[in-house]
């Protein structure tokens, strides 16, 4: 019954980064860490020997989609997370809708195409996504929930191919002439969206690996009612451009709910 304040700190905190330029595709590599009484983390404890097997498989061309069961497509679009296929830089992050926690995960594997895109924003906003599924190209399933790290796709699936070929998707709604970005997405780069006025949008591509600008990358806008109902019919595309060596690229947003 008593009231209990208890706080954790810990004082050493460390983050292995391991750049590896020449990982190839369907190949199998181990990381291994040796133990040392050199390294300790907060509590005095030594750090202990472990290691890690992971797999790479060769989707270049292909944009990937993670779902926390096969069965089933989330209701809500930030319960589904569309990722870049392209390179091993690639992470994935889950949304935080679901609490289904003995159901396999899921990956799924659609070719960069314009109908593959239409069909994915589409099922953003169909509660029925199992209906829209048949264009998928191949599915990657991890065995369990502790396969997806919380900053990266699981290490039993990594995806290799040409380093910069990437794709991100960011829902942006607009109610009563107020524009609010929802983070639908992760990639080797970023992109930041601003309303500028009524009816113009500003895009900003950056890289994460080094933070500067990502000149000429393909920026398209496409409008879909929110009712959760929505086929590829309902999808059309607003605006696309270019970005410019700043990594900024202007578009016109029509005022219609997105």
């Amino acid at each position: 019954g008593k009231e209990l304040d208890v706080q954790l700190s810990i004082v050493n905190n460390a983050t292995l980064q391991m750049f590896c330029p020449d990982i190839q595709p369907k190949s199998s590599y181990t990381i291994s860490i040796a133990a040392s009484d050199r390294v300790r983390d907060g509590f005095g404890q030594p750090l202990e020997a472990s290691s890690m097997t992971f797999e790479t498989q060769d989707l270049p061309d292909v944009f990937v989609e993670a779902s926390d069961s096969p069965a089933y497509f989330a209701d809500f679009q930030g319960d589904w997370t569309v990722i870049a296929g392209g390179h091993h830089n690639t992470f994935c992050k889950h949304g935080w809708g679901k609490t289904c926690e003995t159901q396999p995960y899921e990956l799924r594997a659609w070719p960069v195409t314009r109908d593959s895109l239409v069909r994915a924003v589409a099922q953003r906003f169909n509660s029925q996504h199992n209906q829209l599924t048949p264009m998928r190209e191949t599915t990657l399933t991890a065995p369990d929930q502790a396969d997806f790290q919380h900053m990266g796709i699981p290490a039993s699936k990594l995806l290799v191919g040409p380093r910069g070929h990437g794709l991100f998707l960011r829902q942006v709604q607009r109610s009563k002439g107020y524009t609010t970005n929802g983070f639908v997405s992760v990639a080797d780069f970023g992109v930041t969206l601003v309303a500028t006025s009524s009816d113009k949008l500003v895009a900003w591509v950056t890289s994460f690996d080094d933070g500067r600008p990502v000149a000429a990358a393909e920026v398209t806008l496409f409008h879909v009612s929110n009712n959760y109902q929505a086929t590829e019919s309902d999808v059309t595309v607003v605006a696309s451009g270019l970005t410019d060596a700043s990594g900024v690229v202007r578009l016109a947003s029509p005022r219609v709910g997105q």
